[in-house]
């Protein structure tokens, strides 16, 4: 998503690679852990969809990665922002299940690297030099339609193979190897890490049972930072406000001496992270209203046999609007 028009398609297909894997986070939570001495007359609350067919949503991300690495007097700088706009339409709702329709509406992204700036927009059509560019304004023509139970569970996903084959088709790769990379890629970020994982509801933040405002619990969160790490997270509910409520999260994560793969290269790492995220959900729909995210992973990667210093900072923000 990042990076100037060029002719060489695998090496359009590793900067694609990094355009889909920017930006995005994943919230897997577990049981209440900590819990505050209540009166009878305390309000509990549970967090669940409550969608109707026929209502529209429209989510706006914004989601911002610093990465600086450090070779001897040297330093790489990336300053990488993704901006994309979704369209959700529930277009059924069962009681069990609801469908909901996502198409995405805008995807516009800025590479800034060592001062050089490039951009990739997907509003520049199917008529774009650009062969991502090309491969973007696909996507927004393809809708995925996403099954998904009350707790933000997405049970199936319809559509994604027709959205992967005519990207596919369009970027003109003939190798057969570079065709299923740039599918595994597609389907890693289409399929896990954003549809069954991403949708923007607030369901999927809080635990299954009932809680009292100040209460909180633990999860395990890989939220949105440049390397994919899967950081512990304590989640309270802050506030609630009238039909708004509030949850804070605090996240960390020590990695040791293993093994990452980053931008499709397994290095060896020793990295922490700490995050911040405050979320505003919708209690009467169970949607996110607004999120924002803030995290910092710091440490040592081997490249080559040399360590070398590795700062990364990720501010992301996501807004919802019912239409």
């Amino acid at each position: 998503m990042f990076f100037k028009p060029r002719l060489n398609m695998n090496i359009e297909t590793k900067h694609y690679k990094r355009l889909i894997c920017l930006g995005l986070f994943v919230i897997n939570l577990s049981s209440c852990d900590k819990k505050h001495h209540h009166t009878p007359a305390d309000k509990k609350y549970t967090f669940s969809l409550h969608l109707q067919a026929g209502q529209k949503f429209y989510i706006r991300c914004k989601n911002q990665t610093q990465l600086e690495i450090t070779s001897g007097d040297k330093n790489v700088k990336e300053d990488n922002s993704v901006f994309t706009g979704l369209r959700y339409d529930v277009v059924k709702d069962s009681g069990a299940f609801f469908i909901i329709k996502v198409t995405y509406d805008s995807i516009h992204t800025v590479l800034n690297k060592n001062g050089t700036e490039t951009e990739i927009d997907a509003a520049n059509g199917l008529n774009s030099l650009n062969p991502v560019e090309r491969m973007l304004a696909l996507i927004k023509q393809k809708p995925i339609f996403i099954y998904i139970n009350p707790r933000g569970v997405v049970t199936k996903i319809a559509g994604l193979n027709e959205m992967l084959d005519a990207v596919v088709s369009a970027s003109g790769m003939t190798d057969k190897n570079a065709v299923q990379q740039l599918q595994a890629q597609l389907r890693g970020m289409l399929d896990e890490n954003f549809l069954r994982k991403n949708i923007a509801t607030g369901a999927n933040l809080a635990p299954d049972s009932a809680i009292y405002a100040g209460d909180s619990w633990t999860g395990a969160a890989s939220q949105a930072n440049a390397l994919g790490l899967k950081l512990v997270s304590t989640y309270t509910l802050s506030d609630i406000n009238g039909q708004t409520a509030g949850i804070n999260a605090e996240s960390s994560f020590k990695t040791g001496d293993t093994t990452l793969t980053i931008l499709g290269n397994p290095l060896p790492v020793n990295l922490e992270a700490t995050g911040k995220s405050a979320f505003k959900i919708d209690l009467a729909t169970g949607m996110l209203r607004e999120a924002k995210e803030s995290t910092t992973v710091k440490g040592m990667i081997t490249v080559g046999g040399k360590e070398l210093p590795l700062k990364s900072n990720t501010q992301k923000e996501i807004t919802v609007r019912k239409l």
